[in-house]
């Protein structure tokens, strides 16, 4: 998770912050509904766990 406007490079994960957890959330919660509406199948999503 990165904030592409103050490290347009990607060399600060921004992920284990508690300051960014909100968003990482929403974030979360936007793909999982925008994978319901393209109606795709967890395994059918590059770097996804398999089970």
């Amino acid at each position: 998770f990165y904030d592409l406007k103050k490290d347009p490079f990607e060399m600060n994960n921004l992920a284990g912050q508690t300051d960014y957890a909100g968003a990482i959330t929403e974030t979360g919660q936007l793909l999982d509904k925008l994978i319901k509406q393209v109606d795709i199948k967890p395994e059918q999503i590059p770097g996804a766990k398999k089970k």
